[in-house]
């Protein structure tokens, strides 16, 4: 043992280098062990797949394509026209949303047919038994849920194409659903579309019929004055005067009408959020960020200066100085715009990072809208600060010009802003009359001619991988789990030595004997002892290299007295014993095998040997050693059986008697045998071990446990006992390795003698 610790320290680099390929050739060793449990199971769950997939009703699928607009107008009243601000996602969201899937189930049912002879009735429309046959007509709500069922929506990579999927077992009706939600969804786009242009045209038809009603009022006051008074000359500071206040209250006027205008869009924009988040809804108000209302103060005030200065020096229009002047107000305005756009940007980007889609953007929107309205809120401020300082100079003209001028500048007042509304209002009847929606279905749904699902090639690939692996998860489970010795590297593993593996023989017996047993002169034996039944073949060439090895185990000392035991009971310990005993007889050896097993003998049986006098025999009765010892039918081997069975056998093999008898046959023998009782049933053999030289323990392929091997080489050593090594006997190759590639060696063996003389052809030669 000792030494193969030695060994395996000496060759700790080799060992490392080939740790690899050690584990790849385990890995394909269990796999070819547990083919046939890796087969059925492969073929197991193949065949379950397929019959699933030839039982399944084919499923059909049709597909429509739409392309969504990004494109996005605000009018000149910042009313949000079009659906530019949703992205694709948030259209996909509407598209699954319930309330579509409602409208389009009520299209399907006003349509009702598949086809227009009106012959075929919408499946989806019905409900019918597990026969096929006609129940009732579904409600609103079931159609509505059946359609979301059988629909799916994806965004075509890297486009603003959507594709809209439909499935169905009947392919009119696949192609049916998804025409019908593309012309509902586009449908209803159109019209939201237009909704909002509409909106916007018919806001500014009212405001200009107002602003038109205004405007007569203050053209008929003013003529009915200068009809009364004459006209009144106004000098051109007045007149600066007058142009300026009328200017100022126009654009103040203009921007009231755009905040009214922002109020409804506000106030619509948070009805379609609190259909969702009504908390949410009401909690977002105005954004209070100083640095934004600061740069909105600052354009406002720009604004100002250039009107000021366009109104207070029409004599320097044309000059260098004053169209530099302007456009360095123009520059800054523009330089603020950017910075408000871009802050404004930022700060709205940074809202609800944890909601997606429409939610998250009627959010944003809100707070757009906030800021802009805080915007006009700030210039209609500042207009109307400097209104005050011009109506100081108005009150300051005479008393004529004064009435003159006031139904002056409301007459300009209601004229300028008049025109600019009428402006807007015509850009809004071209806005919608030219709006067509953002949404355009590029190709109708096809008939599909093939189904998708069930998918033959795939499903048989799933069921071969998923069989495949399962079972060969399987497969490694039950060899992780098993405890039971299969090869020699597994009694390698424990640091034992295993002296010879020996294989199955029980198809070689069942070739060379009748009923398992073989005559030879005169005895019939067990075929088993296949060193007696044939000599030449692979399995008697393994008991002569057990024999080396045991020999070899034991340089300096040569070994005179063996014990053969096992673990357990069946696991062939008398008749490796016996095959042990004629390999050594064929050596020219004077060899006694000796029948220890006092509670169970087979020995007897096995060379066809008298049962008794036997070994109990001869030291209860005193029976003539010579009597006791029979001849067998392997020249220069000699047996005791094991005699009449006695009440304590442990305590026989360790009594005086037997150890009298014991020193007298090793004068007389040049090796003893001692078939003992296994090591887990009885003491027997650990006791028989303080006297013997050593002991070899028999382990049976795929029966023996690995702690039960270990327990008995302990019981062994635990009483000063010596064991040698172990034979792994009924070693089948292909069991175990899944391959006979260990056997081929022997392969002479088909050429040599049998038994009888004859040249017989060996098993091992097929």
């Amino acid at each position: 043992m000792n030494n193969n610790n030695n060994n395996r320290s000496g060759n700790g680099a080799m060992n490392e280098v080939g740790l690899r390929e050690i584990n790849f050739r385990d890995i394909f060793t269990t796999l070819i062990r547990g083919k046939w449990i890796i087969l059925i199971g492969t073929l197991i769950v193949f065949n379950y797949f397929l019959f699933k997939t030839l039982g399944e009703e084919p499923i059909y699928e049709a597909k429509t394509t739409v392309f969504v607009s990004s494109r996005g107008q605000l009018t000149p009243l910042g009313f949000f026209a079009g659906d530019g601000g949703r992205n694709i996602i948030n259209e996909i969201e509407i598209l699954k949303s319930t309330s579509l899937a409602r409208n389009v189930a009520q299209a399907v049912m006003e349509r009702r047919f598949l086809d227009e002879d009106e012959t075929e009735i919408v499946p989806l429309l019905i409900n019918v038994t597990e026969a096929g046959e006609f129940v009732s007509f579904a409600s609103l709500e079931s159609v509505a849920r059946r359609l979301q069922g059988a629909t799916s929506f994806d965004q075509v990579m890297g486009s603003d194409i959507i594709e809209v999927k439909a499935r169905s077992t009947n392919p009119r009706e696949a192609a049916f659903i998804a025409d019908a939600y593309a012309q509902v969804y586009y449908r209803q786009h159109f019209e939201g579309s237009r909704a909002h242009k509409t909106m916007t045209r018919e806001f500014l038809e009212k405001q200009l019929a107002e602003r038109k009603q205004a405007l007569s009022i203050s053209e008929e006051e003013l003529k009915r004055y200068q009809e009364r008074f004459g006209v009144v000359n106004v000098d051109a500071d007045s007149r600066r005067v007058i142009d300026q206040v009328a200017r100022l209250e126009a654009n103040r006027d203009e921007l009231a009408v755009q905040i009214n205008a922002k109020n409804n869009t506000l106030r619509a924009i948070r009805e379609q959020l609190a259909q969702h988040e009504p908390d949410v809804a009401r909690g977002l108000t105005s954004p209070d960020i100083p640095y934004i209302r600061q740069i909105q103060q600052e354009l406002a005030n720009l604004q100002l200066q250039r009107d000021r200065l366009i109104v207070q020096n029409p004599e320097v229009v044309g000059q260098e100085q004053y169209q530099s002047r302007l456009r360095q107000l123009d520059d800054q305005m523009e330089h603020y715009r950017q910075m408000l756009e871009r802050r404004t940007n930022e700060y709205v980007d940074g809202l609800s990072p944890g909601d997606e889609g429409y939610l998250r953007q009627l959010k944003q929107r809100i707070i757009t809208e906030e800021i802009e309205l805080q915007g006009l809120n700030i210039q209609k401020n500042a207009i109307d600060r400097s209104l005050r300082d011009f109506e100081r100079q108005f009150d300051q003209l005479p008393q004529m010009t004064m009435q003159y001028a006031r139904l002056e500048r409301a007459k300009q007042s209601n004229e300028q802003l008049y025109l600019k509304i009428e402006e807007q209002y015509n850009q809004a009847i071209i806005n919608e009359q030219s709006e067509f929606g953002s949404v355009n279905v590029i190709d109708n749904a096809r008939v599909p001619g093939s189904p998708v699902s069930p998918n033959m090639p795939r499903n048989l690939a799933m069921g071969f991988i998923l069989g495949f692996g399962l079972s060969t998860g399987l497969v490694f489970l039950k060899e992780v789990l098993s405890t039971k010795i299969r090869t020699p590297e597994d009694i390698k593993k424990e640091n034992l030595t295993n002296l010879a593996t020996i294989a199955m023989m029980y198809s070689e017996v069942k070739r060379l004997s009748k009923n398992g047993w073989v005559s030879t002169k005169g005895r019939v034996i067990s075929g088993y002892v296949i060193t007696v039944a044939n000599p030449l073949s692979p399995t008697s060439e393994a008991f002569r290299a057990l024999r080396t090895n045991i020999q070899y185990s034991q340089v300096d000392t040569p070994v005179k007295t063996l014990i053969v035991s096992s673990p357990n009971p069946g696991e062939g310990k008398s008749t490796v014993a016996a095959n042990l005993a004629v390999s050594y007889a064929n050596a020219e050896k004077k060899v006694l095998i000796v029948d220890a097993d006092l509670r169970k003998p087979t020995l007897h049986t096995i060379l066809d040997l008298n049962k008794k006098p036997g070994l109990s025999n001869i030291l209860f009765e005193n029976i003539d050693l010579t009597k006791g010892i029979q001849n067998t039918v392997v020249d220069n081997l000699y047996a005791i059986s094991c005699g009449d069975i006695p009440a304590n056998p442990a305590d026989l093999l360790g009594s005086t008697k037997f150890r009298k008898l014991f020193d007298t046959l090793k004068e007389q023998f040049d090796i003893i045998i001692f078939d003992t009782p296994p090591l887990m049933a009885a003491t027997d053999a650990s006791v028989l071990s303080t006297l013997c030289d050593g002991m070899i323990i028999v382990t049976s392929a795929r029966r023996t446990k690995v702690e039960e091997l270990k327990v008995s080489v302990e019981s062994v050593e635990n009483v000063q006992g010596r064991v040698f090594g172990t034979v792994l006997n009924k070693f089948d190759s292909r069991d175990s390795y899944g391959t006979t590639y260990t056997m081929q060696y022997y392969k002479y063996g088909s050429y040599g003698q049998s038994s009888n003389g004859h040249k017989k052809k060996s098993v091992f030669s097929k």
